[in-house]
């Protein structure tokens, strides 16, 4: 275990001097692809975007986030919503929010309409573009809030000048209700927030009565830029919207690293030091290396999960001899690749404001939510067009933060500099082209005529990559052509010191090798002849190049642990739940393997009614109460009261209703499992079976997936 954390910490040290090459947005796990040029996003710059207990998220739709998720009656009105000030502003649904103070509030917009606060009024999301607004109104010179200037004096281009503009999409949340349990959605980074503050004395673990938390699998610990990106600037004390996120403790936010936290200190297990918080008083980062914080205090923290309508995000670069800029796709937010050093914040704000640069002259400063996109560790400290307003003689910083005791542990912070100081400036700007094209320095241009996929993520043609603005041969391919088993293209080139390393394309059944470092090879491990064995049909199917399996003779099953054919009645289901084939002997049902791969319940029918395993094919999907023989260890509800069954067609919502055997859902298995048993009176939806807690849930047959556990009749 130590020598997995010392090669971490060594790792991300020496990540630091690429990390900008991972420009990141609010997102979920990035892709890497296969060269610089063509970057995947993610949603933390090194940080991991885990899942709480690796398990996988059901590919949910959002489609009920309607205005009656605010119809809470049993909420009294307070303050100044006592008066109705919402119930006659236009495209409003009248209802109103408080916002922190008794006179502050927010008003709830129709669908695709946002709230102004300072205009109080519900216009169209259409009519704004770019990214999130940081939430300031107000303008400031280097010591104290001015009047807003006009476009070409002093201190222009600061973020009210630009929500002015429209040139940001102000912060667009909405309230979604799961029982007495509310969520938060944020539309504009499409993350979804459990309201709930976590910590860590009392509710660390996801296990937790919480509704939302119990309706889905993907909830994970926020990252830093998770939370950066619903940072009010405008307020503090919170600095959050409270309207939305009352109750906000002004304290210090950990993330996902808080899981690495060092309990060692002055005094053995009684301190913490923890990496890229964020402090809530004051919107800006936290960390404690110096063990400041006691083990007895409390470390807030939030779940989120992103919605499966957010889009990963990619930059692409294209230069010249003129110019050198990189497109953030699909934000289309262009961002100047060639910074410029020591200036101060009034001289950054005018150097991006009168610029021409690349065909473009609407260039700007980026507010913290642009940096919290583009920053890149080269660019350190990066000025942002946020002021301080706690200190408006401070705007708003991007920084490495190096810390020498963690091997150089490196992570990307917010802070505060002086205005009056030097700091660098990188100036962002709005791609031109309409839907569908990119400004690429010198015109608008397609996807197509770059050479690229239609979303833009990479090259179309094999063995290709982007590269001086343009997709380009990655390797000579001469180098593949006396491969054994390569089909002769050659894929990428890693050069290691002094070796390297060719990647070629295998033949079909053959498969890369990545065990091998010191050659190439195409291998298909069927070759071996491993399927031998007396209870073998002497039949292999390659997974990998390291993985087979072997057919069967009738009674005995593959076994993926040994490699080998084994009894059927090695594994009973009544005993235990068992991802290989096994026998239930006391309700006589044989089960399948259980499926790599979440299905659609359509595809899940098809792959038991095609499924050929331990000498059978006559396999189907389960009734309901033959996945509830899985059930086990019931507290909530004994075994016997779940009266879901699809033999005496008790299938409603009454039915599974008492169907939940475990309250802290501690069990960490493979999740949701499809029957065949449909809801009463409802074609669209199907009974599902959570082996996370055991109990049953309505599954849209279109829009959800599940594994799948074929069983048979013995």
């Amino acid at each position: 275990m130590k020598k997995f954390f010392i090669a971490t910490l060594v790792f991300l040290f020496l990540s630091c001097s690429n990390s900008g090459k991972q420009i990141a947005d609010n997102d979920s796990t990035a892709e890497n692809h296969d060269n610089d040029n063509i970057e995947s996003v993610d949603s933390d710059t090194g940080e991991p975007e885990t899942t709480d207990g690796e398990m996988t998220a059901p590919d949910e739709d959002n489609e009920n986030i309607e205005k009656e998720d605010y119809d809470d009656d049993t909420e009294p009105l307070q303050g100044i919503c006592l008066e109705e000030p919402c119930k006659d502003v236009e495209n409003s649904i009248g209802k109103c929010l408080l916002k922190g103070s008794e006179d502050d509030y927010v008003c709830v917009c129709e669908e695709n309409f946002v709230w102004i606060p300072n205009k109080k009024t519900c216009e169209p999301v259409s009519s704004f573009k770019g990214l999130s607004c940081t939430g300031q109104t107000k303008c400031y010179n280097n010591e104290k809030e001015i009047p807003c200037p006009e476009a070409g004096a002093p201190f222009f281009g600061q973020d009210a000048n630009h929500a002015e503009k429209k040139e940001c999409v102000p912060q667009n949340f909405t309230i979604k209700n799961y029982g007495s349990d509310k969520t938060v959605i944020d539309n504009n980074s499409k993350l979804e927030w459990v309201l709930e503050v976590f910590n860590n004395k009392d509710n660390i673990s996801i296990n937790t009565d919480n509704e939302a938390v119990k309706e889905y699998l993907d909830w994970r610990t926020a990252t830093f830029k998770d939370y950066n990106s619903i940072i009010d600037s405008g307020t503090s004390d919170p600095a959050i919207n409270e309207a939305y996120f009352p109750e906000t403790p002004s304290d210090i936010f950990v993330t996902a690293n808080f899981e690495y936290l060092d309990h060692t200190g002055p005094q053995e297990g009684t301190y913490y030091r923890f990496i890229g918080g964020i402090n809530f008083e004051r919107g800006l980062s936290e960390s404690s290396m110096n063990y400041s914080i006691s083990i007895s205090d409390k470390l807030n923290f939030r779940k989120v999960r992103a919605l499966p309508e957010k889009q990963e995000s990619f930059t692409l670069t294209f230069s010249s001899d003129e110019y050198k800029i990189a497109n953030l796709l699909p934000q289309k937010l262009l961002l100047l690749k060639a910074p410029e050093k020591d200036k101060n914040w009034q001289e950054a704000l005018e150097y991006c404001e009168n610029l021409t640069y690349a065909g473009i002259s609407d260039w700007h400063l980026p507010n913290r939510n642009e940096a919290n996109f583009i920053y890149e560790s080269e660019y350190s400290p990066l000025w942002s067009s946020t002021s301080y307003t706690n200190d408006p003689t401070q705007a708003i910083v991007y920084a490495t933060a190096v810390y020498p005791e963690l091997f150089y542990f490196c992570y990307n912070s917010v802070t505060t500099k002086n205005k009056t100081d030097k700091a660098i400036s990188a100036c962002v700007a709005f791609d031109p082209c309409p839907e569908g094209k990119i400004w690429n320095g010198e015109k608008c241009t397609s996807f197509d005529e770059l050479g690229l996929k239609s979303d833009g993520s990479s090259c179309k043609q094999e063995g290709y990559s982007w590269g001086n603005s343009q997709c380009v041969k990655t390797c000579d391919d001469d180098l593949c052509k006396d491969k054994a088993h390569s089909t002769g293209l050659c894929l990428q080139v890693i050069n290691d010191g002094n070796s390297q390393r060719v990647y070629c394309k295998c033949e079909e059944n053959y498969f890369i090798d990545q065990y091998n470092y010191s050659e190439f090879e195409c291998v298909n491990p069927c070759e071996q002849n491993p399927c031998t064995g007396e209870s073998s049909t002497g039949s292999c199917t390659a997974e990998n190049a390291h993985e087979f399996i072997c057919g069967c003779k009738k009674g005995y099953y593959f076994d993926s642990s040994s490699k080998t054919c084994v009894p059927l009645t090695t594994n009973d289901c009544f005993i235990d739940y068992y991802s290989d084939v096994c026998i239930n002997t006391v309700s006589g049902l044989l089960w399948s393997s259980t499926s790599e791969d979440p299905l659609e319940w359509s595809a899940a029918k098809k792959y038991c009614e095609d499924l050929d395993e331990a000498g059978f094919s006559d396999w189907r999907l389960p009734k309901v109460e033959e996945l509830w023989t899985f059930a086990k260890s019931c507290i909530v509800n004994p075994k016997e009261a779940c009266k879901a069954s699809e033999s005496n067609g008790c299938l409603s919502e009454e039915c599974i209703s008492q169907c939940v055997c475990q309250q802290d859902y501690s069990i960490y298995t493979n999740s949701w499992h499809w029957s065949s048993s449909f809801k009463q009176n409802d074609p669209e939806k199907v009974i599902a079976f959570s082996l996370y807690g055991y109990f049953l849930k309505f599954h849209d047959i279109k829009k959800e997936v599940a594994t799948v556990k074929c069983v048979r009749n013995i």
